[in-house]
């Protein structure tokens, strides 16, 4: 199946930043890798950032890192250069920035953790990144089909101009082009959903909430932007002493 995917793309994602919220998703996120690997991933920061008041942080991390460190040696194991990035401050802002540092081409996150969607780090995120935005809201089904087995597009008709080149560049597989169901109702038989910010008019939050799949978002930076700004332009938040540490 890798071969075959691989055949149909010019470009494939090489890079990625997931961003680790807790265990749990971290935990999820183990059953998804083999078919981002087969997505062509060659790099990997694995980013984990402390939000507010750092007390508890020790537990946290105490939690968090065992599964950090598993999910390092498999991915370098395959031979991806791979990086545990432990940081304190704004989530969003460390993954606007090392997506720039990086040069990431895909950031992998769960769903969103609180009902105000739009103001949850997913919702934020997808306002603000220039780059596409993976979001695996569920558990990889091991009887189901893999990642890109059969992508549905999900074209906005104000950027289907620039979506629909976007995702074929990125998604190593072919993208059928697909609309929403009657009553905004999500496609059925789709291995991952593939959108714009704004998909046939419905919020996209939206559309990740009722998605029985993961959902590929291209954001409206991501579309419209034709460079990134340079580093002397980003703003970083605070970083907690020798917070990144290699783990290839």
């Amino acid at each position: 199946m890798v071969r075959d995917t691989q055949k149909h793309c010019a470009r494939m994602f090489t890079s990625s930043l997931i961003a680790i919220d807790a265990a749990p998703f971290a935990q999820r996120l183990a059953g998804w890798l083999p078919d981002l690997l087969g997505g062509g991933l060659r790099r990997v920061t694995l980013l984990h950032a402390i939000e507010g008041d750092t007390a508890g942080v020790a537990a946290e991390l105490d939690e968090l890192r065992p599964t950090l460190d598993r999910l390092a040696l498999t991915l370098s194991s395959q031979a991806v250069e791979t990086e545990i990035a432990l940081k304190r401050g704004d989530v969003v802002k460390w993954m606007q920035a090392l997506a720039e540092l990086r040069h990431i081409d895909l950031v992998v996150v769960g769903p969103p953790r609180t009902t105000d969607m739009a103001l949850s780090t997913v919702g934020r995120l997808l306002d603000a990144s220039s780059v596409a935005v993976l979001v695996l809201s569920r558990e990889r089904d091991p009887d189901g089909m893999s990642l890109f087995d059969r992508p549905l597009l999900l074209a906005d008709a104000a950027d289907d101009a620039l979506l629909e080149p976007a995702a074929r560049a990125l998604v190593p597989a072919p993208v059928t082009p697909t609309k929403l169901a009657p009553q905004g109702c999500c496609p059925a038989g789709a291995s991952l959903l593939v959108t714009g910010p704004a998909p046939a008019g419905r919020h996209v939050m939206d559309l990740i909430k009722g998605s029985n799949c993961p959902v590929l978002v291209f954001p409206a930076q991501a579309l419209h932007a034709t460079s990134r700004p340079g580093p002397s332009t980003t703003i970083l938040p605070l970083a907690l002493p020798g917070a990144v540490q290699g783990a290839s």
